[in-house]
C-alpha cells in the first residue's frame, strides 16, 4: 500500500483498549500533519478494534486500518508486517500504549534531514530519549537512558548492538534505505523488530540520537518490556536475560558477529562504560 505522505505511522495493536484513545489522541496533535497513520491489530479480544473503527471513520484521510489476521502473530511480526505492507519515504514505530509529545514527529524529522542531507544516499535511523512515566502518566524519571545508566551515543556500533539495544523501536524514524537494508525477520524469531533493525542498519548506515525525551513511556503490568525493577524482580530478570543472551546469540551468528568470546567480551564492556560514561 502506498502512503500519501511522506510518513508512516506503524501502530501495533493487541488487547489494548485501556490506553490507545490517549496514544491515537497524542499522535493527532503532533505539530507535524506530514503523516498517516497505519494500524495492524493482532487478534485483539477486547474492543481495540471498535476503538480503531472510531478513529479510523473520523479520520479517513490520517488513519488506516489493514485488515486484521486470523492468527496471533506477536509484536515483533506485527510491526513487521505493517513494515512490508506499507511503501513510504519514512516510517515511525508507535506502541499502542504510550503518549507521543506534541513535537515528536518534527523533531524527529528535522534531524532525519539533516542526516541524509550529510550521508545522502545512506539508510538512517533516528531515536530519541524517553520520559519514564507510570500508568497514570505521572513522570517517574525524564530520562530513560540516564535512568538504566545508558549513554546510547556510545553504544550504537554493530559491536554493542550485539549485546545490548539501545534504539527503543517505539522512538525510531527510519528512512526507506533502512528498510530495503533490514532482511525479513528469522522464522520463529524471538527478539523484537527495533534490536533486528538497528543492528542491520549498523554496519553500512548511520544511527543517529537525540539525547531528548519525545514520548511518555508508560510503565505498567502488561508491559512487553519496561523498566526493570529491584528485589527479587532483578532475580528473576537474571534469568531471563541469560535465556536471552542465548536466544539473541543464534541470530548474531546469522548476522556473521563472531564468536562467543567477544560476545562475551562486549557483554562486560557494556556494562562497564555503563557506570564510567556520563
Amino acid at each position: 500500500m502506498k502512503n500519501n505522505s511522506p510518513i508512516a505511522i506503524l501502530l501495533a495493536t493487541f488487547n489494548s483498549e485501556k490506553y490507545l484513545n490517549q496514544q491515537i489522541d497524542s499522535i493527532l496533535e503532533q505539530t507535524n500533519r506530514e503523516w498517516t497513520l497505519f494500524i495492524n491489530d493482532d487478534c485483539s479480544t477486547d474492543n481495540t478494534l471498535q476503538i480503531i473503527d472510531h478513529y479510523t471513520e473520523n479520520h479517513k484521510n490520517k488513519i488506516i486500518r489493514l485488515s486484521p489476521g486470523t492468527q496471533k502473530s506477536g509484536a515483533a511480526y506485527n510491526f513487521e508486517f505493517l513494515l512490508q505492507a506499507i511503501s513510504s519515504n519514512y516510517y515511525m514505530f508507535c506502541d499502542h500504549d504510550d503518549v507521543w509529545l506534541p513535537s515528536k514527529i518534527d523533531d524527529s524529522i528535522k534531524q532525519m534531514r539533516v542526516m541524509e542531507k550529510e550521508f545522502p544516499g545512506s539508510a538512517v535511523i533516528v531515536h530519541t530519549d524517553l520520559a519514564v512515566a507510570d500508568e497514570n502518566l505521572h513522570i517517574l524519571h525524564p530520562s530513560f537512558y540516564k535512568k538504566i545508566k545508558v549513554n546510547p551515543v556510545y553504544f550504537s556500533s554493530f559491536n554493542f548492538l550485539g549485546v545490548a539495544n539501545c534504539v527503543t523501536g517505539c522512538t525510531m524514524l527510519i528512512n526507506d534505505m533502512a528498510k530495503i537494508k533490514t532482511p525479513p525477520l528469522p522464522m520463529h524469531f524471538t527478539m523484537m523488530h527495533d534490536w533486528w533493525i538497528a543492528i542491520n542498519n549498523s554496519k553500512t548506515g548511520k544511527i543517529s540520537y537525540i539525547p531528548r525525551a519525545t514520548l511518555l513511556y508508560r510503565q505498567h503490568a502488561s508491559n512487553t518490556i519496561g523498566v526493570q525493577k529491584g528485589g527479587i524482580f532483578n532475580i528473576l530478570y537474571l534469568r531471563r536475560n541469560l535465556l536471552y543472551d542465548i536466544r539473541k546469540y543464534r541470530y548474531l551468528r546469522m548476522l556473521g558477529y563472531g564468536n562467543i568470546l567477544k560476545y562475551i567480551y562486549y557483554k562486560l564492556l557494556y556494562q562497564l562504560m555503563r557506570y564510567i560514561k556520563k
